[in-house]
């Protein structure tokens, strides 16, 4: 005689298979909410407090989507050390910046100048 499946227990594999789903999808949330805070507080992230340097390069990004178009604007700095990095700045920002220029972001703000090692 065949033995016949108990619907309790099938109902049971569903709510966990349901529930790890459910938990992988919290974690990669997580994960992701984790580094975009840690790429906004670091030192070394796009949306860094501080530095200063050359102004080597300037870029526009574009991001088109259903809602229409977002722009996004980075200058490439590089540091007296050589070392070099991408930050977003502002629209005003990015039309002031020149390759050559000094620039320094501080807590008291942005600042512009031409390179203090060519005066």
């Amino acid at each position: 005689m065949p033995t016949q499946r108990n619907p309790r227990k099938a109902l049971s594999g569903w709510q966990i298979a349901e529930g790890t789903f459910h938990a992988i999808v919290l974690a990669m949330i997580l994960g992701g909410v984790s580094i975009w805070t840690y790429q906004c507080s670091t030192s070394t992230g796009p949306f860094r407090s501080e530095y200063s340097g050359r102004i080597v390069d300037k870029r526009i990004s574009v991001f088109e989507s259903n809602q229409g178009s977002f722009f996004s604007n980075k200058l490439v700095i590089e540091e007296k050390s050589g070392r070099r990095f991408t930050v977003s700045v502002t629209e005003e920002m990015y039309n002031r910046a020149k390759p050559g220029m000094w620039i320094q972001k501080s807590s008291g703000g942005i600042e512009i100048s031409p390179d203090p090692d060519t005066q």
